[in-house]
């Protein structure tokens, strides 16, 4: 009877042994399975970050074009007589119809997001800088809608004053169609008190905009970094990586 109960105890040891090295190693090639997708997707996430730094560069220009142009207007608003109406049509052109779309992917985050596989990143700063990415792309799209409100209504006070002449384009950039800038001045030698104050507004939105758009170029490659130290990757984004650990940061 002893010697059954050691033999029907023992295979019991053996099968429940047997079953639970099967769980585990089934275990094992579920979460490898999953780190692999935790990683296809972060190498995904830094195209989309590439994508979304040339989207920040020409913006950046677009922005400080405008800028430049606002200041070139308000600066010679009470003597524009005494320059060309071309040039006057250029600067005005470019301070009231200067805006930008960003458009970014966010679908790879919230599909990493959705399936639990963010948690399996094991760099909080990393998950904690992914999550405030997409907040502060969405926030950059609330500030670009802004910026196309006076826009709107500078055009509704403009539109009359310039008349484009042909399609030249300011390009910025060999990827963007750029904006219309061959531009004539039709109007008077005196802007209203309202084109003006609407111009400084823009202006300010403009400027602003320029510093969050510096803020965010930064903050990504720092980003970049880590995704790379965690996704195993040691590819190049077109040789944008930083390595200053000291850049702003999403956490």
């Amino acid at each position: 009877m002893k010697k059954h109960i050691i033999k029907y105890g023992l295979e019991f040891l053996v099968i429940t042994l047997g079953l639970s090295l099967s769980f585990f190693v089934e275990y094992k090639r579920e979460l490898s399975y999953k780190e692999q997708l935790k990683e296809q997707a972060l190498v995904r996430i830094l195209g989309n970050i590439t994508q979304d730094l040339g989207d920040f560069e020409f913006n950046l220009e677009a922005h400080k074009l405008a800028v430049k142009s606002s200041d070139w207007i308000l600066k010679h608003h009470k003597n524009l007589k005494g320059f060309s109406r071309d040039s006057i049509g250029f600067h005005l052109q470019i301070a009231t119809t200067i805006v930008t779309t960003f458009v970014d992917n966010q679908e790879e985050y919230r599909s990493l997001q959705n399936s639990g596989l963010l948690e399996l990143i094991e760099n909080e700063n990393l998950a904690i800088g992914l999550q405030a990415k997409y907040v502060y792309n969405n926030w950059l799209k609330e500030q670009e809608r802004q910026i196309e409100l006076y826009r709107d209504k500078l055009e509704a006070h403009t539109s009359s004053l310039i008349e484009l002449r042909s399609d030249e384009l300011e390009k910025l950039s060999s990827t963007y169609s750029g904006f219309l800038i061959d531009a004539h001045y039709l109007g008077d030698s005196q802007l209203s008190n309202e084109v003006l104050y609407l111009l400084r507004s823009k202006r300010q939105e403009h400027m602003s905009y320029v510093d969050y758009l510096q803020y965010g170029i930064t903050a990504n490659l720092s980003l970049v970094e880590i995704i790379k130290e965690e996704a195993g990757y040691e590819g190049s984004i077109e040789g944008r990586i930083t390595s200053d650990k000291k850049v702003p940061s999403f956490y």
